[in-house]
C-alpha cells in the first residue's frame, strides 16, 4: 500500500507540477517576449528617428556649404568683372569701384574657409582638395589680371577658363558627396 500512496502521491505531485508548472513556464515566455518585442520595435524606432536625424543634420550641413561657397564665387565673379570692364584710362569712380569689390571679395573669403572646414567635416576630402584648386586658382587669376601690361591682359583668357574649370571640378565633387548620402 506504501507502494500506491508514494505512486499515488507522485501522481498528485506530478500533476500539480503540470497544473502550476505549465501556465507559470508559459507565463514566463509571453512576459520576456511581451517585454522584448516593444523594446525591439522601440529600439528600431530610435535607430530611424537617429539615422533622419543625422540625414538631416548632414544636409543642413552641405546646404551651408554651397551657401557660403556661392557667396565667395559671386562674389570673385563680381570683383573679375570688374576688373575685365576695366577702361584704357580708368578713373576715380572706376578705381572706388575696384576698392570696394576687392573689399566684398576678400571678406567673403571667410565664407570660403567656413565651407572648406564644412566640406572637411562632412568628410569629403575631395572636396577639399578641389576646393584649395579653386582658391588657388582664383589668385592666380586675380594676380593675372591686375597686371596691366599688354601681355597681362593675353592671359587673361587662359586664367578665365582655368578657374572655370576649376570651380566645374569643385562642383562636381560636392555634387558626388551629396549624391553619396
Amino acid at each position: 500500500m506504501t507502494d500506491i500512496v508514494q505512486t499515488a502521491s507522485e501522481v498528485e505531485i506530478y500533476r500539480d507540477l503540470i497544473k502550476i508548472g505549465i501556465p507559470a513556464l508559459v507565463g514566463l515566455a509571453g512576459g520576456l517576449l511581451g517585454g522584448y518585442l516593444p523594446y525591439r520595435i522601440q529600439k528600431a524606432k530610435l535607430d530611424a528617428e537617429s539615422v533622419q536625424k543625422d540625414k538631416k543634420y548632414h544636409r543642413e550641413q552641405l546646404t551651408e556649404l554651397i551657401d557660403n561657397l556661392s557667396v565667395f564665387s559671386g562674389d570673385l565673379s563680381s570683383y573679375i568683372s570688374i576688373l575685365i570692364s576695366m577702361p584704357r584710362e580708368p578713373d576715380e569712380q572706376y578705381n572706388n569701384l575696384v576698392k570696394e569689390m576687392a573689399i566684398r571679395m576678400y571678406s567673403s573669403e571667410s565664407k570660403f574657409i567656413k565651407a572648406r572646414i564644412l566640406a572637411g567635416f562632412l568628410g569629403g576630402s575631395s572636396v577639399v582638395e578641389k576646393m584649395n584648386a579653386f582658391n588657388l586658382q582664383s589668385s592666380n587669376t586675380l594676380k593675372v589680371l591686375l597686371i596691366n601690361s599688354p601681355s597681362g591682359r593675353e592671359k587673361w583668357g587662359d586664367s578665365l577658363k582655368e578657374l572655370k574649370n576649376s570651380e566645374l571640378e569643385l562642383m562636381d565633387a560636392i555634387h558626388e558627396v551629396m549624391s553619396s548620402n
